[in-house]
């Protein structure tokens, strides 16, 4: 005989069982409650940014701490996730720290521990269709919440601009000395030129005609384009549209010097016909170095110049565009009591009427 269950006896058994909801469904509601009451209550602000785009060609001023061997890092992150992982750096939240005194608010005694406070109230959701990134801070006060969410774009681009700088400066202060050693090899050079052409007779016109000779300003560029070729190595890979144009001027230029030689290319230099073979060798080795620190010096003075502009552009604070800034928050995010009570009122009914259709089956079944 194949047994049924008497569905019209549910209802009849779950109001005798009445107790039963009393017994679970109140104390669990007083435990939610208590919950709620004891939990500080944590308010949350959030502000919307358009990340930095620090993937860009001469923009990449991330830390080296953020930057894995050979670039992996830039290679392998997003901007999204660059951003996120300069927002989580110390020297950031130190300047968050600093602005709004949280060593008092979190009542810590170092900025150390306030930044590691400040690093686990953050949050961040990333929207990867549009790229933007949202930035959200906890904390039991609405007010810093509020404050300290909408400061972050600002430290960001501060932060940005600091790494920037330092950058721009360390890259002066290399080219300032890079120009004054250029400087004095060209001044060593020029002496030694001189003292030649005054031990040899060599007249001053007749060095003038030698320099501003078309092959001698063939060879110039050709010493330019080498130098930069070789800076370039130190930034950029050959696939780099900027180190295929130099490589390409080179050969530009190689292929008219062979032209005017009507031979391969060798480095030779047009010397006053008036010189002995013996010294010929050392005239033309002094006007190959002429050449060489003449045009290193005017490359590495003008790179001086431009960092110097950099440096200084890089003084102003980065701007992160804000897509939307945070609200004022009203109620707390955290513990959400209301949905709380809700989820548990509703799971311990569940409770209670499996728990009463299970001690009353033989009473369901006909």
């Amino acid at each position: 005989m194949v047994k049924q269950i008497n569905y019209q006896q549910i209802w009849p058994i779950i109001k005798q069982e009445k107790l039963v909801f009393v017994i679970i469904i109140l104390p669990l509601l007083l435990i939610i409650i208590l919950y709620c009451l004891i939990t500080p209550k944590l308010y949350m602000s959030s502000v919307t940014v358009n990340p930095i785009k620090l993937t860009d060609a001469g923009a990449m001023i991330v830390p080296a701490s953020l930057v894995g061997p050979a670039g992996g890092l830039l290679q392998q992150k997003s901007d999204v996730e660059i951003n996120i992982a300069l927002i989580k750096t110390n020297e950031l939240s130190k300047i968050i720290v600093k602005q709004f005194n949280l060593l008092e608010h979190y009542h810590v005694k170092n900025i150390d521990a306030a930044s590691q406070v400040l690093l686990k109230s953050l949050q961040f959701v990333t929207d990867p269709k549009v790229g933007f990134l949202e930035i959200q801070v906890l904390d039991k006060s609405p007010d810093y919440s509020y404050k300290i969410a909408n400061f972050y774009p600002i430290a960001l681009g501060q932060r940005i601009s600091e790494i920037g700088f330092m950058k721009a400066s360390q890259r002066t202060q290399f080219l300032n000395v890079e120009t004054q050693k250029a400087l004095n090899q060209l001044n060593n050079i020029e002496s030694k030129l001189a003292a030649f052409a005054k031990q040899n007779g060599i007249l001053a016109n007749s060095q003038l005609q030698t320099v501003a000779g078309i092959s001698t300003q063939l060879q110039s560029q050709l010493v330019a384009v080498q130098v930069q070729l070789q800076a370039a190595t130190h930034y950029a890979t050959e696939a780099n549209p900027e180190y295929q144009a130099l490589k390409t001027q080179e050969q530009s230029i190689k292929l008219r010097l062979n032209a005017l030689s009507g031979t391969s290319y060798n480095d030779s230099i047009p010397i006053p016909a008036n010189l002995a073979p013996d010294l010929a060798a050392k005239y033309t080795s002094l006007m190959r170095s002429y050449t060489f620190y003449n045009e290193v010096y005017k490359l590495v003075k003008q790179q001086y110049e431009l960092s110097k502009f950099d440096e200084s552009s890089d003084q102003l604070p980065t701007n992160v565009q804000v897509i939307d800034r945070s609200n004022f928050p009203i109620s707390p995010a955290f513990p959400r009591s209301k949905r709380l009570l809700i989820l548990g009122f509703l799971t311990s009914l569940l409770v209670c009427v499996t728990f009463i259709l299970i001690k009353n089956r033989r009473k369901l079944v006909r």
